[in-house]
C-alpha cells in the first residue's frame, strides 16, 4: 500500500525488465520512457518523446482497476494476484497483444485480458503519433486508484516485469508489426 502506485509500480516493473534484458543479448534496442501528463487529453509527454526516438513498437505499462475490491460485487477478471491485464482494445495492435498473450502462456505467467473502447493511457496517443506506433499495453491491477492508499500485489508487479522481459527478449531481427 502506498500513495502514487499509479504509476510508480509501472516504472519499477519497466526498469526491472530493462535491467534483466541488459544481461542478455537482444535483437532489438530496448528503452524505457517515463512520460508526463499521461492523463491529459493529448498525451504530450509520450507523443513528444516518440517523435525523437521513432520506436517500431511500444509496450505501455500502466495500472488498471482491480475488480475484486472487498465489500463490492466483483466485476471483470482483473484481480490482485491474478497477474497483469493485457489490453485488447481498438488502438492496441492485435499483433502485439497476441504476442504478449502467447508469451505469458509460454512463460506460465498469470494474466487477464482487458477490453474497452479506449485505454485512457499513452497508448491512445502513441497509436496515432507520427506514422502510428504498434502498441501493446500491460496493466498492473490496483485497488483504490488515485487515493492516498493504493494497493498493488507484489506478485503482479513481478509478473509484469517478467512478461515485458520475455516479450522483448522473444523479438527477433525479423519481427514485424505490419498488418
Amino acid at each position: 500500500m502506498s500513495a502514487a502506485l499509479d504509476d510508480r509500480a509501472g516504472v519499477y516493473a519497466s526498469l526491472e525488465a530493462l535491467r534483466r534484458l541488459a544481461a542478455r543479448p537482444a535483437a532489438w534496442d530496448v528503452a524505457v520512457l517515463v512520460s508526463t501528463q499521461e492523463e491529459s487529453e493529448r498525451y504530450p509527454g509520450a507523443t513528444t518523446a516518440v517523435h525523437r526516438t521513432s520506436p517500431d513498437v511500444a509496450i505501455v505499462v500502466e495500472v488498471t482497476y482491480a475488480g475484486d475490491v472487498p465489500g463490492v460485487p466483483a466485476w471483470g477478471d482483473v484481480r490482485l494476484g491474478g497477474g497483469p491485464a493485457i489490453a485488447r482494445i481498438p488502438v492496441i495492435s492485435p499483433l502485439v497483444s497476441a504476442g504478449l498473450i502467447s508469451t505469458a502462456e509460454a512463460e506460465g505467467l498469470p494474466f487477464s485480458v482487458e477490453t474497452g473502447s479506449e485505454t485512457w493511457s499513452d497508448a491512445d496517443g502513441l497509436s496515432v503519433a507520427g506514422d502510428g506506433i504498434a502498441c501493446g499495453m500491460v496493466s498492473i491491477p490496483l485497488r483504490y486508484m488515485h487515493s492516498a492508499g493504493e494497493i498493488a500485489h507484489l506478485a503482479d508487479i513481478e509478473a509484469t516485469s517478467s512478461l515485458i522481459e520475455a516479450y522483448a527478449g522473444s523479438l527477433t531481427a525479423d519481427s514485424s508489426f505490419l498488418r
